[in-house]
């Protein structure tokens, strides 16, 4: 078991949960690029493309690192 991958892992999943708290809570003051990302990109596809980033993304990559480190 690589403890570094563990530990990264965790945090990147943390890092998106928390990131999902903030979306259903809408805590805005979080999200200061994705005022960015609607002006540029529109409301539908800024919120898609920022949540994805900031949530989705996370998520998938800890699974990733904590499944590499186990196995």
């Amino acid at each position: 078991m690589d403890l570094f991958y563990l530990i990264l892992g965790i945090v990147f999943i943390l890092l998106g949960c928390f990131s999902m708290y903030a979306y259903i809570t809408k805590n805005e003051k979080m999200f200061w690029k994705k005022e960015r990302m609607i002006k540029f990109y529109g409301k539908t596809l800024g919120t898609l493309i920022h949540f994805t980033g900031y949530v989705i993304v996370p998520i998938a990559f800890g699974i990733y690192l904590i499944i590499k480190s186990l196995g």
